[in-house]
């Protein structure tokens, strides 16, 4: 005879709270419907249920099934939760999860919400990935394309490390400010070049938007031994075609 959900949920729960970390998370992976779950969480008590909010929610299991996290609701502050523990909104941005971060917006939890440790926000995090769907949420949302983490870094920056247009396109129709320079006073398109590794057609986007070329020093090192001939050729070429001075 089957179990019902309610027995299940018992028989889950039985020892639960003797069981190591790892072997928690094994345990508590294997559930995989929202009745379930529900149930589980219901007939935990409370500090078992911090305990499992802490260790196994943010790590494992249900990262992308919003059915599984509305069961959490009850029992939840998302803002709360997120201000102590990042991990999980970092690993939404490394994933591009846009229904799941869509259901934490609608639960309170703020588009520009700054990790703990470096203040940066979801933005950067998306940007660095390439994940265009987020990226475009997060706008859609509010997200400040300004912002400044602890180390004077900004969105931009991880923008350009991920070799897809598309997302420094968002960034400049929502109002990204291209003369700004990061965290070792270098300013977007110098950093493009010369330290990002980003693509050809970044680099050609930021020169049509007239991003300044700071006088970086060791712009013509850095060309000369970063770049295959073809490709230096074709980087000056752009730069000198559309006036910019390199001649350093």
């Amino acid at each position: 005879m089957e179990l019902s959900i309610d027995e299940q949920a018992r028989q889950l729960l039985e020892g639960f709270d003797q069981l190591d970390w790892n072997n928690q998370n094994i345990r508590y992976s294997s559930i995989r419907t929202p009745e379930l779950l529900a149930s589980f969480l219901a007939q935990c008590n409370e500090r078992l249920r911090e305990s499992i909010l802490s260790n196994c929610f943010l790590h494992f299991g249900f990262t992308y099934r919003v059915d599984l996290i509305e069961c959490f609701l009850p029992y939840i502050n998302f803002r709360a939760l997120f201000s102590q523990d990042w991990f999980y909104l970092s690993f939404l941005m490394e994933e591009g999860a846009v229904d799941v971060t869509t259901f934490l917006f609608d639960h309170e939890v703020p588009v520009d919400l700054p990790s703990y440790g470096d203040n940066t926000t979801m933005l950067f995090d998306a940007c660095e990935n390439g994940k265009v769907d987020i990226v475009d949420l997060l706008i859609e949302r509010g997200a400040n394309v300004n912002h400044i983490c602890s180390n004077g870094s900004r969105p931009i920056f991880w923008a350009l490390q991920c070799k897809d247009v598309r997302v420094l396109d968002r960034l400049i129709v929502a109002g990204v400010d291209l003369t700004v320079t990061g965290m070792f006073g270098h300013g977007v398109l110098s950093t493009a070049i010369c330290f990002s590794g980003s693509s050809f057609e970044i680099i050609e986007r930021l020169v049509q938007m007239r991003a300044p070329l700071d006088s970086y020093p060791l712009l013509r090192v850095v060309l000369n031994n970063k770049y295959t001939e073809e490709q230096r050729t074709k980087i000056i070429k752009l730069l000198t075609d559309n006036g910019y001075d390199i001649s350093l």
